[in-house]
């Protein structure tokens, strides 16, 4: 904007976004865009923010504003793609992705999306055609190559799905793309046996790379590691689900939702106990993946299904909000007589075994407390023989009055190795 007061009042907005003060943020954006309407960055930053804090319908009228500002502005049409994307509108992404393929007819983002949509709503052939077309543009995208194959599969064109998932692996050899395929078939529901294979073969070759981590040497693509094995065990767990085996599904699911308390693997867990007609284990499952992420709608539209209403759900929600946190906490012998709190490094083995302890910061009184760490009994699950390490992080807290408590990190959160 050439406008100084618009200009301003942008920056404004900047700043309180930065310092956590969504509310202040919108009402200068809002004041950005009243000074001038035709202030397309501050319409896209106000669309953000809106987003940030759970305002939908005005994010996406906000992103059309800024479409009404500048017709040729790809990021405001990127940006509304994306957000109906994740909405589950697929049809209306698929208006707006067209609508920005007029203006930049080679816009990867814009056929990505596009495919996308068009699987959703099921028309795979369209999808392939469009992800071809993609990929002409960005010839080397593993995720591209994927969502070819996942069109070709949905298809039922094997020889090409599998003639594309090969190119990914061929760009991008290793766990990570092997898993994104094997979970891309189980939500497809195709070529599950391929699949299973591309699955238990992430998990091999993660399980065998933590063998190598010690706490002496620890680095921060160690703490990468543990959150991939959450992630692959997740995926094999899903493909046994599709494939109905239930059991090693419940494992795999089991072991990946008590490490990462990621809400989607929560949600998974969940139908296999349903599968299993396990309904208290389902609801407190869906409770939990809802708690972990209150925006995932699918838990919460199945436990509407298992309780018949919202206030049931709320009440099941508001309970099980508790239970993340007791999943991770373990109760230990008094340490110290007063109040302390440390932070340490536990690296876990086969059935749970603590391999080695190690002092990363906090109070100088409880730098000692290895031996106690050791001799403890974690929640930590493995859900089969393969060779393998956790590295967690976890804060040990003492008081006169409750005891010592040592509280697991989700891997996601941690982000240091100091």
């Amino acid at each position: 904007s050439r406008n100084p007061e618009a200009v301003q009042a942008e920056a404004d907005a900047g700043e309180a976004y930065h310092k956590n003060s969504v509310q202040a943020a919108i009402y200068a954006a809002r004041s950005a865009v009243a000074t001038d309407p035709k202030f397309v960055r501050a319409w896209i930053f106000l669309a953000g923010v809106l987003v940030d804090s759970g305002q939908i319908e005005r994010a996406i009228e906000a992103y059309h504003k800024a479409i009404e500002a500048d017709l040729h502005q790809p990021l405001s049409y990127e940006g509304l793609a994306i957000l109906l994307m994740s909405e589950g509108r697929y049809e209306e992404a698929v208006e707006v992705c067209e609508d920005l393929l007029k203006i930049e007819p080679e816009s990867a983002t814009a056929l990505l999306n596009l495919g996308s949509a068009e699987m959703k709503l099921g028309r795979a052939a369209e999808a392939a055609s469009n992800l071809e077309s993609a990929l002409r543009v960005l010839p080397a995208s593993v995720s591209l190559q994927i969502q070819l194959g996942e069109a070709y599969s949905r298809s039922g064109k094997s020889d090409k799905a599998f003639a594309a998932f090969s190119k990914a692996l061929e760009i991008q050899p290793g766990a990570r793309t092997e898993s994104s395929i094997a979970y891309t078939l189980a939500e497809a529901h195709t070529d599950l046996k391929d699949a299973l294979q591309w699955a238990e073969s992430a998990v091999r070759r993660e399980c065998q790379a933590s063998t190598q981590v010690t706490l002496s040497h620890l680095i921060p693509e160690d703490l990468v590691l543990t959150q991939n094995l959450a992630a692959y065990w997740d995926t094999l767990g899903w493909v046994h689900f599709q494939l109905g085996n239930l059991d090693q599904a419940e494992r795999y699911l089991g072991a990946a939702w008590t490490l990462s308390q990621h809400a989607i693997v929560g949600n998974h867990l969940g139908q296999v106990y349903e599968r299993k007609q396990k309904k208290q284990e389902a609801i407190k499952s869906y409770a939990t993946a809802v708690a972990a992420n209150d925006r995932m709608k699918e838990p919460r539209e199945r436990l509407i299904a298992l309780l018949g209403n919202s206030a049931a759900v709320t009440t099941a929600v508001n309970n099980a909000r508790s239970e993340l946190s007791q999943m991770r906490s373990t109760h230990l012998t008094q340490i110290v007589s007063g109040s302390a709190s440390s932070d340490f490094f536990v690296l876990f083995s086969q059935r749970a075994k603590v391999e080695e302890v190690k002092f990363v910061s906090g109070s100088e009184e409880l730098r000692s407390a290895g031996q106690v760490l050791r001799s403890a009994k974690f929640n930590v699950l493995f859900p089969d023989d393969e060779p393998t390490r956790l590295v967690r992080r976890g804060v040990l807290a003492c008081s006169a009055i409750s005891g010592c408590e040592f509280v697991l990190m989700t891997p996601n959160t941690v982000r240091s190795v100091d």
